[in-house]
């Protein structure tokens, strides 16, 4: 075997670092040295694991309108709040669901073995997640306050705000929790990359 089509082997203890030809104006080809993608942030693990979280999110989403619709009957005879609640719960749960494999799926794609480097890109994955809800949420509670305030002619209180305490402790702890999920799922991916970079010669 050539000894330039040898696999390149990394030492987790060492800064070894890859090469790679590069072709410069001249022609000439030169080789350059890379910082192994296992051992920095892949902003591409970060935005395909994000991605894919968005995507899972939708599916279950659907899947749970597509399920709510079919039992129609069943769900008319159920009080507002108790459909609310479950709607709700459903909404959590597949966002659950869809972090932990946005996180699997993130760091596998970038083949992360390092742990500290998978955590940091769960939390970035669990970060956007975070925003975009934050946001999409801020609209939503903004667009139901004008339509009661103009229906009214004033703008009350929700009564699911009743409990302001508990609500915000509820709240905390589910973001709290939505990112524990997504940490646990990529250092599930990470165990999946080791196994990947062990079997083509990427790790020792």
């Amino acid at each position: 075997m050539d000894p330039a089509d040898e696999p390149i082997r990394f030492d987790s203890a060492s800064p070894e670092r890859r090469v790679r030809d590069r072709r410069v104006s001249s022609g000439w080809v030169r080789r350059v040295e890379l910082p192994p993608a296992m051992a920095r942030i892949a902003w591409s693990g970060v935005w395909g694991g994000f991605l894919i979280a968005l995507a899972i999110w939708i599916t279950l989403t659907a899947l749970g309108a597509a399920v709510g619709l079919s039992g129609a009957r069943e769900t008319a005879n159920l009080p507002a709040a108790t459909f609310g609640k479950a709607s709700a719960a459903w909404l959590y749960v597949s966002a659950l669901i869809a972090l932990f494999f946005g996180g699997v799926f993130g760091t596998r794609l970038a083949l992360i073995v390092d742990g500290a480097i998978a955590w940091l890109e769960a939390t970035l994955i669990w970060t956007f997640a975070l925003l975009l809800t934050t946001a999409f949420m801020t609209t939503l509670v903004g667009v139901a306050a004008a339509r009661a305030g103009g229906a009214t002619g004033i703008t009350e209180p929700s009564p699911v705000m009743a409990n302001p305490a508990g609500g915000a402790w509820l709240t905390f702890a589910g973001i709290v929790i939505a990112w524990i999920v997504t940490v646990l799922g990529s250092l599930w991916g990470r165990a999946q990359s080791r196994s990947r970079a062990h079997t083509i010669g990427l790790a020792a």
